[in-house]
């Protein structure tokens, strides 16, 4: 098959969507079909590169932010018109712009499409539920969507009950939580040591403000706890992060497995989320998970068997997690749950072979 694949950024830019993109998009190729990218172009990158197999198209947008969509939009349909006869399916991920995009090939050009809800959002919803309540714009573009889309990926339960609430069809909404190439992360003991890890952007979304009062609170009633918090991420909130001697802030770091190897508890703190690679990785490395119970978090955490739940931004109830777990002699079973979890549900080939089954479903 031909696929053409529709995202706003792509590799070198890492995000949780695009090394989703990336891997499905590698993962494809190996499998024995063709991949096009279609993304935004970024300064200093290559309007047009192989990379692993896949054939990048960068297309120029400009540098107003509010005509960028505008641009991305117009230029994927002219390559589209111009290159129909060789794609089979096209394949959007985000709904921002790249919805918008697909649902107007399917009108226009008849080809196939689907498109992949990306991200938790927040509270009041992911992003479908976001453009449906901005106002009367948003509303038109949902419903164009529903229409024409003709298969929705919803990464979380969560999601697929968001699609549900604007309206759209049960028989377009296909779950299909996000993979990971499970040969690429095995455990190993040998260098890890009791330390707790938070890695991801340092956002509001993320809670990392609701981890630090936990710590701080917990280290003020326990000068002696002996374990640190090691802080990985960039983010606007990177002021809040306290200079002390229970606190190692590590910035960005390239090596994120080794990381995820040498500390024994991996923290997810966030006021909402979809499906977080991190998570998936830690997992995977079977480490011992503290999350909080939204978006995406609980299909994948069964509470005190495969790690620890907690109520988004209750800093107490995370503060005694924490403290609990610490003291605990036995929980290296639980992030052997976590992995056998992933191996039967979230393992990328397998999930590459769902997506391929979906293509052709819908290729006449």
């Amino acid at each position: 098959m031909n696929i053409l694949m529709i995202i706003n950024s792509f590799f070198p830019l890492v995000g949780g969507a695009e090394r989703q993109a990336q891997r499905i998009s590698e993962t494809l190729i190996e499998k024995g079909h063709s991949v096009t990218v279609l993304t935004r172009h970024h300064k200093g990158l290559k309007d047009n590169e192989n990379i692993n197999g896949i054939n990048i198209i960068r297309l120029k947008v400009g540098n107003v932010n509010k005509v960028k969509p505008i641009i991305f939009l117009i230029k994927c349909l002219k390559y589209v018109k111009k290159n129909q006869e060789m794609i089979d399916i096209v394949h959007g991920h985000s709904l921002n712009a790249p919805g918008l995009i697909v649902a107007l090939i399917k009108k226009y050009f008849k080809i196939p499409v689907i498109v992949k809800i990306a991200g938790g959002g927040d509270k009041s919803g992911c992003e479908i539920i976001k453009m449906n309540n901005a106002g009367l714009k948003g509303k038109l573009k949902v419903k164009l969507m529903l229409k024409h889309i003709d298969k929705f990926l919803a990464i979380s339960k969560t999601i697929e009950k968001d699609l549900i609430k604007v309206g759209a069809d049960k028989r377009k909404i296909h779950y299909l939580p996000n993979g990971i190439d499970l040969k690429l992360f095995k455990n190993s003991v040998s260098n890890t040591q009791n330390n707790f890890l938070y890695l991801g952007r340092l956002e509001n979304v993320k809670g990392i403000d609701i981890l630090i009062n936990a710590w701080t609170a917990l280290i003020k009633e326990n000068k002696n706890f002996p374990h640190k918090l090691f802080i990985a991420g960039s983010g606007s909130l990177e002021n809040i992060i306290p200079q002390n001697s229970t606190i190692e802030y590590l910035g960005n770091v390239e090596d994120v497995k080794s990381l995820i190897m040498k500390n024994k508890f991996f923290l997810l703190p966030s006021r909402y989320e979809g499906i977080s690679n991190a998570l998936l990785e830690a997992m995977a490395l079977e480490r011992i998970i503290i999350a909080s119970n939204v978006g995406g978090n609980p299909d994948l955490i069964e509470n005190n068997v495969s790690g620890y739940l907690f109520e988004s931004e209750n800093e107490l109830e995370l503060k005694k997690i924490i403290k609990e777990v610490s003291l605990l002699k036995n929980v290296n079973d639980m992030g052997g749950n976590a992995r056998n979890f992933l191996d039967e549900n979230y393992d990328l080939n397998k999930n590459v072979n769902k997506i391929i089954d979906l293509y052709k479903s819908l290729i006449k």
